[in-house]
């Protein structure tokens, strides 16, 4: 489960640890009830700017223990990469993993950035990818994933229409790949919804979409 403490904080002006504290707790007993086991990654809102970065990685550095990664989303051009690098470095020195937001709206140099200055494993969307056929192997060679929101990306206009979709090309050529819902509550989707998605529009069969659970995992 992703959160940004900063955004779920700021409205009540709520304490940051207080509310983890809470956090944690409620995930505890949803574990014990369900069987099911839940990571956290913390999210910098990137339109907050560098200040709430610093913060989101001192507290990240904080909970360590409780935190599965770190994610940098919201506006991909809010913060200049390399001022944002220096705001996050903390959660490289605790072996935070990082996902980035990244060539959703923007083009593949973002992601270059991304994976090169920000030092990404992940990347949230990642359309503009397929644009640079480089980037593309340098992602296969570094183990890169690209998480992959099909609406989403038809919503949010990264991709012109859902056959437009470069998903299944990107996996095709090597490309770590997973299928995504991003936001379910405000896109009004399910997971199983994409998965429908990616075999009656985006071309993925059976195969394809074990390979992309695959990845996931």
């Amino acid at each position: 489960l992703r959160f940004s403490p900063d955004f779920m904080a700021r409205p009540a002006g709520l304490d940051w640890d207080l509310m983890m504290e809470a956090l944690v707790r409620g995930i505890g007993r949803g574990e014990a009830e369900t069987g099911t086991v839940v990571g956290l990654i913390a999210i910098v809102s990137r339109s907050y700017g560098l200040q709430s970065a610093r913060e989101t990685a001192a507290f990240a550095s904080n909970w360590r223990r409780e935190l599965a990664g770190f994610d940098l989303a919201d506006a991909e051009e809010a913060v200049d990469a390399r001022a944002l690098a220096d705001a996050i470095a903390p959660i490289h020195r605790i072996g935070l993993p990082l996902t980035v937001h990244s060539g959703e709206n923007t083009p593949a140099s973002h992601i270059r950035e991304s994976v090169d200055i920000l030092g990404a494993r992940r990347i949230g969307h990642g359309v503009s990818l397929v644009e640079d056929d480089r980037l593309i192997d340098e992602c296969i060679e570094r183990g890169i994933h690209i998480e992959v929101c099909p609406t989403s990306n038809l919503r949010t206009r990264a991709v012109p229409s859902l056959e437009a979709h470069p998903a299944l090309e990107l996996m095709r050529r090597g490309v770590s790949v997973s299928l995504n819902s991003d936001d379910p509550g405000l896109f009004a989707i399910t997971l199983s919804h994409e998965l429908e998605v990616a075999q009656n529009v985006l071309g993925f069969d059976d195969d394809a979409i074990k390979e992309a659970n695959q990845h996931a995992l």
